[in-house]
């Protein structure tokens, strides 16, 4: 996996160029969602309850699975129910590394199904303590506004959570599939039945 040091402010565009440079990849994926301008699509992130660290990974409308990690400084936009893709951008490019690329088949399918993700949850329980947080999440996308808010599909760690709608549940499972067969160091998925809804 290629890391790549980025200074904050600079452009989602030249991120991904350098990381897909470094890991030998000749040219950015064909984009596949024409119809809208959604740029980020999913996200996955644990927070350490011990030490100031979040680690994730954000998944781009190009395919791009990105590597992030903060350190120290949280961050914090300015409204976390809408947000603007230049405040994801300099959240994802903190130590950013290429993890993979999605087929853009698989990652059209996965896009068409955010729209029927619901906002009804399992009760959270009390299943860890201090194991951190673990989230799975989709996008919404205002094309009014151009902002963002981000869809719960699973929470892992401390308090979880499922979001009880098919549609989130299948992209939970996606996501924990791909951080399964592309393991990204501090990111692990926790075990079924262990801190797991």
């Amino acid at each position: 996996m290629a890391e790549i040091r980025v200074e904050f402010g600079v452009p989602w565009a030249v991120v991904v160029a350098a990381m897909l440079f470094a890991s030998g990849c000749g040219s950015a994926p064909t984009q596949v969602l024409d119809e809208t301008d959604q740029f980020f699509l999913f996200e996955v992130e644990y927070a350490s309850s011990w030490f100031p660290t979040w680690t994730g990974i954000a998944i781009d409308r190009e395919g791009n699975v990105v590597r992030y990690r903060r350190e120290e400084t949280p961050w914090v936009p300015v409204d976390d129910a809408s947000i603007a893709r230049a405040e994801l951008e300099a959240k994802y490019a903190a130590n950013a590394a290429h993890v993979v690329t999605i087929d853009p088949e698989t990652l059209a399918e996965r896009f068409a199904s955010i729209p029927g993700v619901g906002e009804d949850f399992t009760d959270p329980n009390v299943a860890c303590a201090d194991a951190g947080f673990l989230r799975y999440s989709a996008f919404a996308f205002d094309e009014e506004t151009d902002r963002y808010r981000p869809l719960l599909l699973r929470a892992e760690g401390d308090f979880p959570t499922q979001n009880d709608s098919d549609n989130a549940r299948e992209l939970a499972a996606w996501l924990r599939t791909l951080l399964e067969q592309h393991p990204v160091e501090g990111l692990r998925p926790f075990d079924e039945g262990f801190c797991t809804p």
